[in-house]
């Protein structure tokens, strides 16, 4: 090779260093503009949300829900918010309408044992409950 041809590979090679140093301190002080002005985040709050998708008719288990962030300027009022509300309140209950994974969980959408409607949101279609009246006789039915 001759030293002209070496000089030249040389100087190619350095002006292509230097154009990468160059565009690597472009590159970090345009990120640093990006990061300043990058809106701050929003304040949140822990929303009770379902943790799958729970159908209509579903017994609501502790591994059933979660609490998740929540932008606090896009929360509801009937949210069940973290430190507000219990999650272990729902335990038990059966939820009336499907509730999306990772939608919120409200009072609207479960029925808890004992409330009003809980005998019709356990039973499945097809499936019938009546009410029979009982006396202390018929109770027995008139073994006694």
């Amino acid at each position: 090779m001759s030293p002209r041809t070496l000089l030249l590979a040389f100087v190619a090679l350095s002006l292509a260093g230097l154009t990468a140093l160059f565009a690597r301190h472009w590159l970090d002080s345009q990120r640093a503009v990006a990061t300043a002005h990058a809106p701050a985040p929003a304040p949140t709050v822990e929303v009770l949300v379902a943790r799958e998708t729970l159908p209509a008719g579903t017994f609501v288990k502790p591994d059933h829900l979660r609490w998740q962030p929540w932008p606090e300027g896009g929360s509801n009022a009937a949210y069940v918010v973290k430190g507000k509300g219990d999650m272990n309140a729902f335990v038990g209950g059966v939820v009336r309408q499907l509730i999306a994974a990772g939608e919120p969980v409200t009072n609207d959408r479960v029925v808890l044992p004992g409330d009003r409607g809980f005998l019709a949101a356990v039973l499945h279609p097809g499936m019938r409950a009546v009410s029979v009246s009982i006396t202390a006789e018929t109770g027995i039915s008139g073994l006694v």
